[in-house]
């Protein structure tokens, strides 16, 4: 994706991971059918190899633009950017942001059901969020391209936190819950889009870094949040209720109170600005050579 796309490269990474939104509006029915037909071992394993076998057909598809060396030299890999600052603190809102996203993906459609919501409801409001976040994807995609990154965050930040805090925490009938889960599918689900603005800001004081390796960092950094998810919301569900109103008083309230917050907190990345981002001195990198072939795609 890097070497094809230049000036629309948010744009065109957004557009890639939409697909998991458009994806997620018909796979939360089809869970839920597999697992009360065939229980979850034989969900899990079909799962498994549906995934195995359309991504390695996919792999045949992956070609670079840039033609292999002839020699056999093989391509090193440039980790400068690891010694960049302005990567941990993107990369430490990355981590804060994966540990409370996933927890909606979670417990939204049990939230559902815990206020009286049907089944097919409860389901329908996570296929929302889903399809919310495709669009919120290309949205913030979009704004990338033609935005600092920190504005970008800020957007993210502020818009997020704040449909979590009024929305979800008072959501107890249907159209606050998807009033809740549009919002946040667009503005929270978006975020990853956020990863190619922060890796572009990233190379503009280590200009040797590769984009698509930084990406990929991101990626495991939020790989890191959403794994201590699971026992962070589990154990703070089961501390009970809080003594509040709305949805906040509901078992679920603390894991609200966690989204919320770790939204917030999840945009550290955007304090960049102010002294971490390429108004500081440049690090020094040796120059690369010239690129032989024309971007085909801009």
């Amino acid at each position: 994706m890097d070497e094809w796309f230049i000036k629309r490269k948010g744009l065109a990474y957004s557009i890639f991971w939409a697909g998991t939104g458009f994806s997620g509006a018909a796979i939360p029915f089809l869970m839920d059918w597999a697992l009360d037909t065939y229980g979850f071992r034989v969900t899990l394993r079909a799962w498994a190899l549906v995934l195995l076998l359309s991504l390695s057909f996919l792999v045949y598809y992956l070609k670079p633009r840039r033609p292999l060396p002839a020699n056999g030299v093989t391509l090193r890999f440039n980790y400068d950017f690891l010694r960049n600052p302005l990567f941990w603190a993107f990369q430490f809102g990355n981590i804060i942001e994966g540990l409370g996203y996933f927890v909606p993906q979670i417990y939204l459609t049990s939230f559902a059901k815990s206020i009286g919501l049907s089944d097919v409801t409860a389901i329908a409001s996570l296929s929302v969020l889903n399809i919310s976040s495709a669009v919120g994807l290309m949205a913030i995609g979009f704004l990338v391209d033609r935005y600092h990154i920190s504005t970008v965050l800020l957007l993210s930040a502020v818009t997020s936190t704040l449909c979590v805090f009024i929305l979800w925490g008072f959501a107890l009938d249907a159209i606050v819950l998807f009033a809740f889960a549009i919002t946040f599918g667009i503005f929270a689900g978006g975020y990853v889009a956020c990863w190619t603005g922060c890796a572009l800001e990233v190379k503009k004081t280590t200009t040797n870094a590769d984009i698509a390796t930084v990406v990929g960092f991101m990626a495991a950094g939020r790989g890191f949040g959403c794994v201590f998810c699971g026992p962070v919301s589990e154990y703070l569900l089961g501390l009970g209720a809080l003594n509040a109103s709305g949805a906040y008083g509901t078992k679920y309230g603390i894991l609200i109170i966690l989204t919320g917050v770790t939204s917030l907190m999840g945009r550290f990345g955007l304090f960049g600005r102010f002294g971490l981002q390429a108004g500081g001195p440049k690090m020094k990198q040796p120059e690369a050579p010239p690129d032989e072939h024309e971007p085909l795609l801009r």
